[in-house]
């Protein structure tokens, strides 16, 4: 079917950490209720080892997940049902990232032609001294051996008690992010 008749914009979403598309799902819906009466799409791609759809026990660097972003744009977005669909890729916080370096990727190659927008959320710029859990969050992030330490500890311990820690530090977790 040619998508390029049915679309107006064509709307990806690349996660921050942790990476799960499920955490995105509000915020898709609510770019739907914002661009309406648009025809759009919006998908969020979860990051590979982040979610059950796209896990595996190994280790993924930032070049992985670049490289599997870059991979999902030119799969799903950029064939010729959706030649003319300009492409919107957000990304939030590290993801922001992801997008920008995706799509100059695709760019450099030639390998997209169409109209791509990147917006880049990087609230992670932003410190509030108010607020005590970013507070403590910038002291862990001074001494990188904590976060590093506190990991380990929770990769030997059950998910049983490991999740309901995670759980503890960010109430608005999911059960699947956690995990």
């Amino acid at each position: 079917r040619d998508l390029d008749q049915e679309l107006d914009l064509d709307v990806v979403v690349f996660p921050g950490n942790p990476g799960s598309a499920l955490f995105y799902i509000p915020y898709m819906r609510y770019l739907h209720e914002v661009l309406h009466p648009r025809r759009l799409r919006v998908r969020a791609v979860s990051n590979i080892g982040h979610s059950r759809d796209v896990y595996s026990a190994a280790h993924y660097t930032l070049e992985d997940q670049v490289c599997h972003k870059v991979e999902y744009l030119l799969k799903h977005c950029t064939g010729p049902q959706l030649k003319r669909t300009p492409l919107l890729v957000i990304g939030h916080s590290i993801g922001g990232h992801m997008a920008i370096e995706a799509v100059k990727r695709l760019r450099r190659k030639n390998q997209c032609t169409k109209p791509i927008k990147v917006l880049a959320l990087m609230p992670y710029l932003q410190f509030d001294e108010s607020s005590r859990k970013q507070r403590w969050i910038r002291t862990i992030a001074q001494a990188p051996r904590i976060p590093a330490t506190f990991a380990s500890i929770l990769g030997t311990i059950p998910k049983s008690i490991a999740v309901p820690l995670i759980k503890a530090f960010d109430k608005h977790l999911d059960e699947e992010s956690a995990q």
